[in-house]
């Protein structure tokens, strides 16, 4: 399939937000069984950089300033030219290029985004990556995927680590995860590996979140083929 022209986006977004080892790439699979459904893999967080960006941009007092007075600077000045900007958008400018040249839907697609384990790693800057997600991703919806500590900890480089800071370190990115989807429970679900791999019913509500139809035969055909990583 031809990458989606660069004048139109999909209809909503959806972004699986975890960490390491929670079986995230499965069910990137599983969401992916879905027609018209394009989840991508990771992308070393770049989206946290553009969300900086735009964020500084948008809210800086000077320019923030600049842009409500009416007084046009001449070429002398430091601030030259800002008066003429706007913080959304530039934003969505962002997230715009960013849906284009990092996500790349395939023509069709409606419901696009990725998954990602590095939400933890710039806590101060964790609302305001959340804020350009929710303001300028049509539709954002958000799932955030868990898994057994445990089972974390004995899978792939966690083994190498201390097992008290694995822990602690699992528990902190759990602990920002799940307060923020408190806080927004009309457009989050939580799904729990070790639960909807025993019972791929509890993936429901995360379909309705979306607005996908679930279909069961889909689910267990995508979770039947054995992941390589």
């Amino acid at each position: 399939m031809n990458k989606i022209p660069a004048d139109t986006t999909p209809m909503r977004f959806v972004f699986v937000m975890t960490y390491g080892r929670s079986g995230s790439t499965l069910l990137q699979k599983i969401l992916n069984s879905s027609d018209g459904v394009c989840i991508r893999g990771e992308n070393m967080d770049v989206l946290l950089h553009l969300a900086k960006s735009w964020a500084i941009f948008d809210s800086n007092a000077e320019m923030q300033k600049l842009r409500k007075s009416k007084t046009v600077h001449h070429d002398g000045n430091p601030w030259y030219g800002m008066h003429l900007t706007d913080g959304d958008r530039y934003g969505q400018g962002l997230a715009d290029t960013f849906t284009r040249e990092v996500l790349c839907p395939p023509e069709g697609t409606q419901v696009a985004g990725f998954k990602e384990i590095r939400w933890h790693n710039e806590p101060d800057w964790f609302e305001q990556r959340m804020e350009f997600l929710k303001r300028f991703f049509p539709g954002a919806r958000f799932i955030i995927n868990t898994r057994n500590h445990e089972g974390v900890a004995n899978s792939g480089w966690w083994k190498t680590c201390s097992r008290d800071k694995v822990f602690a370190r699992l528990q902190e990115a759990e602990d920002l995860l799940m307060d923020w989807a408190q806080r927004h429970q009309d457009i989050c679900c939580h799904v729990h590996y070790d639960d909807y791999t025993r019972n791929i019913e509890l993936l429901r509500p995360a379909y309705r979140l979306i607005g996908l139809d679930y279909d069961p035969q889909r689910i267990t055909e995508a979770m039947a083929i054995r992941l390589q990583h």
